[in-house]
C-alpha cells in the first residue's frame, strides 16, 4: 500500500503491508516544504530485522537473524554535513553468527564504510547489558557527518555506543549496582576468611538483582587471595589454635575459629615459652628478652608485651602453603557462588576464575567479578 499527501507543510510518504512474508510494516518518510530546513524524518515500525541485517554487519559486525525493530531517524542535511537522532527499539532481537552473509535488501542498496573495528565489538555483551527482560533494547542516538552521509554517521553512533557501554559495564547498569564505592565490582572479604560478611551479602543481593533485571548478563567471579593479609591472618589463626589445643589438654578438639591468646594467662605464657625455644632461633629470643626486662610499677605491661612480641614472631614464622592460600581464595568464590544460587541465579551464569586476582576495598580484600554475557542466554 503506497499513500501520499502533500500539503502547506511538505510531503508524506506512507508505506504499509506485508515484507517478505515477515509480517505487516509501516515506513513513513516526511519531507517539510521549506526546502531551506532540508530536514527529513523516517518512521519504520515493526520492521522484521532481517531487513536491516546487512546495515547492521556494517554498523557492528553482527548480522540480525530474527526480530522486530521500531526506527525513528530525524536529520538535517546543511552545507556542512547532517546531525541527527536515531532511535531504535528492538524486540526479541537475535544476531546472526559471527562471520554469517547478511543479504541487502531492497535489490542491492551500496553498502556504507563498516566502523571501525566492528567486528571486535563485544556486542554480545552489550545487549547483555540493555536488554530488558522482556526483551527489549531501547537506543536514543545523536548522531552527524562532515561528509553528510547519514547511514555511515548512524553506524558510527551505533559502534561508539556499543563500545562505551561494554567499556564501563557496570556504569552502564548504573542504579541496578548502586553501592557504596568500591562495592560494585567486587565482593569483600575480611583477612584469612570465606565467610560472607553482612557487607559481602549487600553486595551479592545487589548482583543476583542485576541479572534478575538483564536476562542475558553472567558473571565471572575471580578466586583469589592477598599474600601478605591473608597469609598473616591464616598464621595468626593457626598459632591460636595451637595454642589452644596446648592449654585445652589432649582431649581439646580443634576449632575453626580459636579464641585469641590470652597473654595475661600464666599457661598460655608456658605454651608461647615452648613454642619459642621449638620455633623460633634461640638469639632471637634472647635478644627480645634482654629488651623486655621487666621490672617495677609497669612489670606486668612490660611482660604481656614481651609475650605479644613472641606470638607475633611464631606467627611470621608459621609455614602457610601457596596450596592453602589458593584453597582460600577458591572458598571464597564457591562461597559467592553458591549465595547467588540460592537468590536464584542459575549456575550456567557463573563463571569462576581463581586466579589469585583480589582488589582492596573499604570492607576488606575483595574478589573482583566482571560482567560477562551469559552462554545460556545467547
Amino acid at each position: 500500500v503506497l499513500a501520499t499527501a502533500g500539503t502547506g507543510d511538505g510531503l508524506t510518504l506512507n508505506l504499509a503491508g506485508d515484507v517478505a512474508g515477515a509480517g505487516y510494516t509501516t515506513v513513513t518518510l516526511r519531507v517539510p516544504a521549506d526546502t531551506s530546513q532540508r530536514r527529513v524524518a523516517i518512521d519504520a515500525a515493526q520492521l522484521p530485522a532481517t531487513m536491516v541485517s546487512a546495515y547492521a554487519d556494517d554498523a557492528i559486525g553482527r548480522g540480525l537473524a530474527s526480530g522486530r525493530i521500531d526506527i525513528d531517524i530525524d536529520y538535517t542535511l546543511g552545507d556542512r554535513g547532517s546531525t541527527g537522532t536515531f532511535t531504535l527499539i528492538a524486540n526479541e532481537l537475535a544476531f546472526a553468527e559471527p562471520g554469517s552473509d547478511s543479504e541487502v535488501p531492497f535489490g542491492g542498496l551500496p553498502s556504507a564504510p563498516s566502523a571501525s573495528a566492528a567486528t571486535e565489538l563485544p556486542i554480545d555483551l552489550a545487549v547483555a547489558l540493555i536488554e530488558t527482560p522482556e526483551r527489549v533494547i531501547t537506543l536514543e542516538l545523536p548522531f552527524s557527518s562532515n561528509a553528510g552521509n547519514v547511514r555511515t554517521a548512524i553506524a558510527r553512533a551505533l559502534a561508539a555506543r556499543v563500545a562505551a557501554v561494554t567499556r564501563t559495564p557496570f556504569a552502564t547498569l548504573g542504579p541496578l549496582l548502586d553501592g557504596p564505592p568500591g562495592t560494585t565490582d567486587a565482593v569483600p572479604f575480611l583477612p584469612g576468611d570465606a565467610a560472607l560478611t553482612d557487607a559481602a551479602l549487600a553486595s551479592i543481593e545487589r548482583f543476583a538483582a542485576a541479572l534478575e533485571a538483564r536476562p542475558r548478563l553472567g558473571l565471572r567471579i575471580h578466586g583469589g587471595f592477598d599474600e601478605v593479609s591473608d597469609r598473616e591472618a591464616l598464621a595468626r589463626r593457626q598459632v591460636e589454635l595451637h595454642i589452644q589445643l596446648a592449654t585445652a589438654g589432649p582431649s581439646a578438639q580443634a576449632q575453626a575459629r580459636p579464641a585469641p591468646a590470652d597473654f595475661d594467662s600464666a599457661r598460655v605464657r608456658d605454651v608461647l615459652d615452648e613454642f619459642a625455644g621449638e620455633r623460633l632461633p634461640a638469639d632471637y629470643v634472647s635478644a627480645l628478652a634482654e629488651r623486655f626486662t621487666c621490672e617495677g610499677v609497669l612489670v606486668a605491661v612490660c611482660e604481656r608485651a614481651y609475650y605479644e612480641q613472641i606470638f607475633d614472631a611464631l606467627v611470621a614464622n608459621e609455614d602457610i602453603t601457596p596450596t592453602s592460600l589458593t584453597r582460600l581464595g577458591r572458598f571464597r568464590a564457591l562461597s559467592v557462588i553458591d549465595a547467588l544460587q540460592q537468590r536464584g541465579v542459575a549456575g550456567e551464569r557463573i563463571e569462576l576464575v581463581t586466579n589469585g586476582n583480589v582488589v582492596d576495598t573499604p570492607f576488606g580484600i575483595g574478589l573482583p567479578v566482571e560482567l560477562t554475557a551469559a552462554d545460556s542466554a545467547r
